[in-house]
Order: structure tokens, then sequence, then C-alpha cells
């Protein structure tokens, strides 16, 4: 199976419901972008425009090779010209709320694949690889641990190492230099490895299934369940689920205390959960490419290894 060979391969539009007005605090901006990340296009407005990373809002976070459409709240009263290379702007119009993660209503795919696909309505909702790139789970899982100076060594980020260089040993303060949405995002990271891994030994033990690439696929969401994350407050509403995450933890060397981020109490997760199947929606094949719509936070890679796991 190859896909995403160049981004035009991988081709995503955001489907969000914008409370639009003539005026107000906000500017609402579409864009359209090549070989950019969702923080990319943060860093590139951010910098054109001269404001603080902390006045750019999105819904969703878009992978980097691919063809994307998503949109931005500005907080500014700056005109926003589309005069960047590989980003197409469009102001879309004005609100007083920003944008945040949870907003979106879902994305639609269109994405050219090299096999012929049978229909399946569900996939197991994993989360897909672009969560755990550059070493994502890992430093999620050192910061949880509180090894914070390894944390910002595996980073390799600028400003961090800046800050330890004039305040040594002082680790922390090197991870409070950087945004709090890509610290989440790396505790997120690892939070998702770890529902992945239970998840799957879920469908091994309970469901006919299919192995690939060290996760169980199965078509067959009876009990679409909610599953929880790990948390320091989370609740278990199935045993089976409270028993394979509590032999994760000791395989992994963690309790739900490491959930409590002393030295970062205002990034302690909190209890969330996912749908363990999600719904596939107007679906649509015409060789090469397939076209789908999926709920926000779903991974259209993971729906992908579906079809090509059980296209026979």
């Amino acid at each position: 199976m190859k896909i995403k060979e160049t981004p035009e391969d991988f081709i995503v539009d955001e489907i969000i419901n914008l409370n639009l007005k003539d005026n107000g605090k906000y500017v609402y901006i579409k864009i359209k972008k090549t070989n950019k990340n969702t923080l990319d296009i943060v860093d590139i407005l951010a910098n054109k425009l001269k404001i603080n990373k902390k006045d750019i809002g999105f819904a969703g976070m878009k992978d980097k090779k691919a063809v994307t459409t998503q949109y931005f709240s500005i907080r500014t009263s700056k005109d926003i010209r589309n005069d960047l290379d590989d980003i197409e702007i469009e102001t879309v119009g004005y609100g007083n709320e920003p944008l945040s993660l949870g907003d979106l209503e879902g994305n639609k795919f269109k994405i050219k694949i090299d096999f012929i696909p049978e229909k399946i309505n569900n996939a197991v909702n994993y989360f897909g690889e672009q969560r755990f790139s550059d070493n994502n789970k890992e430093i999620g899982k050192l910061i949880l641990t509180g090894k914070f100076k390894e944390a910002v060594e595996l980073i390799k980020n600028k400003k961090c190492d800046e800050y330890v260089a004039n305040y040594k040993n002082d680790y922390v303060g090197a991870l409070k230099v950087l945004e709090r949405r890509l610290i989440t995002l790396y505790i997120n990271s690892y939070q998702s490895y770890l529902w992945n891994e239970v998840v799957s030994e879920y469908i091994k033990e309970n469901y006919e299934y299919k192995e690939f690439e060290g996760l169980n696929y199965t078509t067959n969401d009876e009990e679409n369940m909610e599953v929880p994350f790990l948390t320091f407050d989370v609740k278990f509403n199935n045993e089976k689920i409270k028993d394979d995450y509590e032999k994760l933890m000791r395989e992994e060397g963690i309790t739900l205390r490491n959930f409590i981020i002393k030295s970062l109490p205002d990034l302690s997760p909190l209890a969330a959960s996912r749908k363990m199947f999600v719904d596939i929606k107007n679906y649509k094949f015409e060789k090469p490419y397939i076209e789908f719509e999926l709920g926000k936070g779903s991974y259209a890679t993971e729906v992908l290894k579906h079809l090509y796991i059980f296209k026979d």
C-alpha cells in the first residue's frame, strides 16, 4: 500500500460550522497549503503579522505531506494578504470567539491509492502515525515520568537550549518556553499510544481480527464503546479495558500518579474518552481516488489500512 508519494495524493478539507458575523474581535481565514503542517502555518502567520502565536486559533491539526484546507482565527486588525508561497488565504468572516481544538466537525478526504478497495462502513478508531512523529510519544512519556532533562534534549528546540544555557539545570523552565499546546501534544501523543495498545489487545481477545503493523484490525462495531484515556482521574466502565490498561502500565513502568504533573500542574490531562470505532461517511471510489468523510480526531491513514487489509 502506497500513499502520500506526493502532497497532491492526499487532499484534506475541514468540515466546520463557523458562526460568522459582519465584524468581531477575530478574523476567520481559510488556508489551503501544501507541504506545511498546522504549527508551521501558525509560525508563518505570527511572524508575518508580528503577533503572538497565542492569538492564532485552529480547530484541528493537519499533517505536512498533503494538500490541506483548514480554518484559523486571528485576533488582529491587520490586513491578511494572500502573498505567501504554497499558501492560499481567503478571509471568510469575523466573530467574537477564537477557534480551538474540538470545534471541528470532521474532515473530507480525497486520496490516491494503488489497490481496489472493498467498501466498509466503519474502522477501528486508532490514532495514526502522524500522532507519533518526531518522537512525540517518547517526549510525552519523559514529561509524565518527570524526566524533564531527557525530554528537553529529545525535543531539540533552539529556545529550550538557549534557556538551559542561561539557567543551568532548569529544564522545567525550558519546557515552559514552549507553547502550551505543543507540550500538550506530546502528552496526548503518549496517551494515544497507550489507547491504541489497549484497544488492539481488546480486539484480539474479543473479535475476529487481522494483525497489521503491530495493531489488530476488525470491522465489527457491535458495541462501539467509549474507551478512556489514561489520566489521574480516569473512570473505567469496562473491567477488561481496566485490566488491559493496568497490565500495560506495569509494562511501561508508570502509574496513574504520573498523570499528575506537579512541576507543570496546569498540563495534567483530565478524564476523556474516544469511541472504539469510527463511521466512514460519503464513501466513493473512482480509480485511483477514494473519497470519504470522518468525524473530528479520526485518521484517514487508519481507514486506508482497514480498506487495504480487508480488500480481499
